[in-house]
């Protein structure tokens, strides 16, 4: 290939000084994108990458060279506006950056941070603590619902309500839920249904949505009316991705159609239970009946027992009157006993020499057999 020897020939450095001079035409702007790949250098140079779906750009803060400290550190995924002062070119290294000077949070990133804020804020108050939130009522007669007039969340929430537990009476309340006008129309609503003494729980509904769609519910002002009203609150509100800050200082569902699952009793399971404890019943008369035949035949038992002991005692004392009219002792007679102790009957039982007791009315007297003669009774 021929090279004109008319045509100036460039060194690299020069013509890199080239571009870094057309780079700085470009000039700075305000530049919306998301942070990707934060860092600081041994050199105390915050860097990072901001990029859209199709480009990216290499940006860097030089903080000796801020007008005031940065109102954001920027994290990964944040969605910003940065102020870029001018692109620059490192000829050294032939890339391209651009110096930054201001960074805040863009659109959704400003409305979470004031989000975290205020929830930081409240829960420093102790409204975010679960252990103080009232508690929901087991069996509610009445059951307040607050959502947008015709709204899905309300037909979801009284839906619900009805297939889990249609005793219990359910009051609407119409609210705005999105919009400047959302928090003094929620609040109104929270009031009024605080006052109907057959509400025992309020139920504020609304579909997802993004975070300017839910920005209503993170106004400070619904947040301490819900903790202000006498009755305890659900929120369904949002999903648990975008949590509006109503969500921590209550009980949440996050979607209108597990509200009814807070709010009421799954009348079903209740029916299923009452089926079990009913069965549980049946079972507990019969082994009832069981023991009590057991007891009776105990009973009857140990009434024949009574009766036969009863005429045992009889018996003895038959016996005993009999003995005692038997005891011819006091008429003159004697009972001799052997030295076993037991009465001798027969002359044939005593042998000439065996000792015998003699029993008489007044005490005993011990003699001697000299002599036994058998067979001839006294004349």
């Amino acid at each position: 290939m021929d090279l004109r020897t008319d045509v100036g020939v460039l060194t690299v450095t020069e013509y890199a000084g080239r571009i870094a001079r057309a780079v700085r035409t470009a000039g700075g702007g305000v530049i919306e994108g998301e942070v990707q790949k934060p860092r600081v250098t041994r050199g105390g140079v915050l860097m990072f990458d901001l990029a859209d779906a199709d480009s990216r750009l290499s940006c860097k803060v030089l903080p000796w060279t801020l007008p005031k400290p940065l109102s954001h550190e920027p994290a990964e995924g944040d969605l910003v506006r940065v102020t870029a002062s001018y692109p620059e070119f490192w000829t050294g290294g032939g890339t391209t950056s651009v110096v930054v000077s201001g960074i805040e949070l863009a659109g959704d990133g400003e409305l979470l941070k004031r989000r975290r804020e205020l929830i930081a804020r409240l829960g420093a108050e102790g409204l975010t603590d679960p252990s103080g939130f009232p508690p929901l009522p087991r069996f509610p007669s009445g059951v307040g619902v607050i959502a947008g007039y015709g709204s899905d969340a309300m037909a979801d929430v009284l839906r619900a309500l009805g297939e889990r537990f249609p005793a219990a009476h359910v009051f609407t309340t119409a609210a705005t839920v999105q919009g400047a006008a959302a928090p003094r129309s929620v609040i109104a609503a929270l009031a009024a249904l605080d006052r109907v003494d057959e509400v025992d729980v309020i139920i504020i509904a609304r579909g997802g949505g993004s975070v300017k769609d839910l920005v209503a519910f993170d106004d400070e002002r619904i947040c301490r009316a819900i903790r202000a009203v006498s009755k305890p609150v659900i929120t369904a509100i949002g999903h648990t991705e975008n949590n509006p800050v109503c969500n921590h200082v209550t009980h949440a569902a996050f979607v209108p159609r597990h509200a009814a699952e807070l709010a009421v009793p799954d009348r079903l399971a209740l029916l299923e239970r009452i089926d079990s404890q009913v069965a549980a019943f049946g079972r507990a008369e019969r082994r009832i009946g069981q023991v009590r035949t057991v007891v009776d035949l105990h009973s009857h038992r140990l009434a024949a027992g009574h009766q036969a002991v009863r005429r045992y005692a009889e018996r003895a004392d038959e016996l005993g009157r009999r003995l005692r009219a038997a005891d011819f002792r006091g008429r003159g007679w004697v009972v001799a006993t052997g030295a076993d102790g037991r009465p001798v009957k027969r002359a044939a039982d005593v042998a000439a020499g065996s000792r015998l007791d003699l029993h008489f009315a007044d005490g005993v007297a011990t003699s001697v057999v000299e002599d036994v003669r058998i067979g001839k009774d006294d004349e």
